[in-house]
């Protein structure tokens, strides 16, 4: 998955952009179309893996999520909570 800053969504022009703009970008289309252009696994387990490298593809017995101790993540946090409360 490609990584993007958020603070471009706390900033959106409309309310609805930032959690519209998110779903797009996580969306299953969106998704494969950015594995098959940077060859590189995405998190999502329900996209054909065919385009990716058998050496680049991720391993079911390993957890891959990312969250190094100091690393704030609280603005994510704050930008999901808001899009699921629509």
């Amino acid at each position: 998955m490609l990584l993007l800053s958020t603070e471009r969504f706390t900033r959106a022009l409309h309310p609805d952009a930032a959690r519209i703009a998110i779903n797009r970008l996580l969306s299953r289309e969106v998704q494969t179309v950015f594995q098959r252009i940077f060859l590189a696994d995405s998190l999502r387990i329900d996209i054909p893996k065919e385009d990716v490298p058998s050496f680049k593809r991720r391993l079911e017995k390993y957890d891959y999520s990312f969250n190094p101790e100091g690393l704030d993540q609280t603005a994510i946090f704050e930008i999901v909570s808001e899009a699921w409360k629509k």
